[in-house]
């Protein structure tokens, strides 16, 4: 099962003149960890669920994603 969680107009295109590549920061933090969990403990538990998590950046969006297998998705 895939998730996916889109931001459109929030992409490359969108940085401001003086902070070129933005939104390709952003994404590769979206996935560095949290207060209570760090990127490792982040992939390790998507992992156990059968999947994976991620964020990147396009031109024209920023998108957030996981799957999961279809007996784990609901936990996910």
């Amino acid at each position: 099962v895939d998730y996916v969680l889109a931001f459109k107009g929030a992409g490359l295109a969108a940085d401001p003149a003086d902070m070129p590549g933005f939104a390709s920061t952003l994404a590769g933090m979206l996935s560095e960890g949290t207060e209570k969990l760090d990127s490792k403990a982040i992939a390790e538990t998507a992992q156990s669920y059968g999947g994976g998590v991620g964020a990147g950046a396009s031109n024209d969006g920023l998108t957030l994603y996981a799957n999961a297998t279809a007996s784990r998705a609901g936990e996910m």
